[in-house]
Parts: C-alpha cells; sequence; structure tokens
C-alpha cells in the first residue's frame, strides 16, 4: 500500500505600487516517511507585469496687439511758438514656457523575476522506493497605467490708441503733444507630469 505525503506551500504576492521587489518566503519540508510513498514539496508563484504611460500636452497661444500713435495736425495760424508731435506707440509680448514629462518611475524599474518568492524545500530521511519531488513555480505580472493630459489655452488681444493732435486757426500757436501708447504681455507656463 502506498502512503502519500505532500505539503503544498502556496506563496501569494500583494504588490503595492511604488514598492518593487518584494519578496516572499516559502518553506516546506517533508521528514521521515515510510517505504513506497510519494512525496512532494510544491510552492506556486504569480505575479504580473504590465506598464503603459499616455502623455498628451497641448498649448495654443494667440497675442493680438494693435497701437496707433494718433495724427498730428498744425494748419491755420499766424505763428507758432512750439513744437505740435505725437506720442510714441509700443506692443511688446513675451512667452516664457516649459514642458516636462517623466515616466521613469512608472515601470517601477520592475524586472521580470520581482516578487519572486525566497523558497525552500526539502525531503528527508523517506522509506526505500519512494518518490519525492520538490516543484517551484514562478508566475509574475505587474500592471501599471498612466494616463496623462493637459490642454493649455491663453488668449491676449491688446488696444491702445493715443489720441489725434490738431493745432488749428491760432493767431499764436503753442506746442501740443498726444500721449504714449505702449501694450505689453507677460505669459508664462510649466508643465509636470511625473509618472
Amino acid at each position: 500500500m502506498k502512503k502519500l505525503a505532500r505539503m503544498a506551500a502556496s506563496a501569494s504576492l500583494v504588490l503595492a505600487i511604488g514598492a518593487p521587489g518584494i519578496v516572499a518566503a516559502s518553506t516546506g519540508t517533508i521528514d521521515t516517511t515510510g517505504p513506497d510513498s510519494t512525496n512532494e514539496v510544491r510552492v506556486d508563484h504569480s505575479a504580473t507585469h504590465e506598464t503603459e504611460n499616455n502623455n498628451s500636452v497641448g498649448a495654443s497661444l494667440s497675442t493680438n496687439q494693435t497701437s496707433d500713435s494718433g495724427e498730428v495736425e498744425v494748419l491755420r495760424n499766424t505763428t507758432s511758438d512750439g513744437d505740435a508731435a505725437s506720442g510714441s506707440a509700443m506692443n511688446d509680448s513675451h512667452v516664457n514656457g516649459s514642458v516636462s514629462i517623466d515616466n521613469g518611475n512608472g515601470s517601477m524599474g520592475i524586472s521580470s523575476d520581482a516578487g519572486a518568492s525566497d523558497f525552500e524545500g526539502m525531503i528527508e530521511n523517506t522509506g526505500p522506493d519512494s518518490t519525492n519531488e520538490v516543484i517551484y513555480t514562478h508566475d509574475s505580472e505587474v500592471m501599471v497605467t498612466n494616463n496623462n493630459t493637459i490642454s493649455f489655452t491663453n488668449s491676449v488681444s491688446q488696444t491702445g490708441t493715443s489720441g489725434d493732435v490738431t493745432v488749428s486757426r491760432n493767431t499764436t500757436a503753442g506746442g501740443a503733444m498726444s500721449g504714449d501708447v505702449e501694450n505689453s504681455s507677460m505669459t508664462e507656463f510649466s508643465f509636470g507630469i511625473t509618472n
């Protein structure tokens, strides 16, 4: 009559994102069995690895600036002892942006043997004509998915007009000047994605 002695040690892995290299310890021992016995120490271990990173960054900038320094007219004056001038017109636009994408941690640096079990199996002192097996299987599976989308839209529209200057129909005309016109736009943006 054959005797069957079996020890099944099952190593289960709970994977925490950001904690690679998890090791599960498994130990199985069969000692002192009779003749014609079948002895088996078996460990089935499984883990899954999968990484997917999807990143989308978009930026749309539109700047429309208009400056008009106005019109100067000096006419039909007897004398003029001053200057007539329009002011200056200036447009100034600056855009400063940066985009950074880092998927270095998305795969967690996991290799195909990540989460492997530290296994030790022993069968000792079995009787004659015994069948002895120590079996260890390891199946790894890790799944990481990152989906990131950033969209940015900026629109600046500026209009500046310095008034017209007219010096007309004076006996003695003095100086006349319209003011200065300045449009200034500053846009800064920074996008950062880290997985």
